[in-house]
């Protein structure tokens, strides 16, 4: 599986459905897209960080000063990790 972006391919189908004259066959092919289900649930997944973060930061209450550097440093790491992945 792979994630698209939908409103894209819309347009590419609704273009190439014109040009061939079958503008009706387009519109139907987009209805289609809009009733296929969302591959990621972006507020689960947004759910799932902050209880993380949280039970992270209860981790590092743990640690010594040294223990909590290296544990913000490997954070730090896992945050550029989900910009980059965007």
């Amino acid at each position: 599986m792979r994630l698209i972006d939908a409103d894209y391919f819309k347009t590419q189908i609704t273009a190439a459905a014109t040009e061939i004259n079958m503008a009706s066959a387009g519109m139907a092919f987009c209805k289609i897209i809009d009733a296929q289900p969302t591959a990621c649930d972006m507020k689960k997944v947004l759910e799932e960080l902050k209880f993380l973060k949280r039970y992270n930061m209860e981790l590092v209450s743990e640690y010594d000063e040294q223990g909590k550097q290296h544990f913000m440093e490997l954070a730090e790491a896992k945050v550029d990790a989900y910009k980059k992945g965007n």
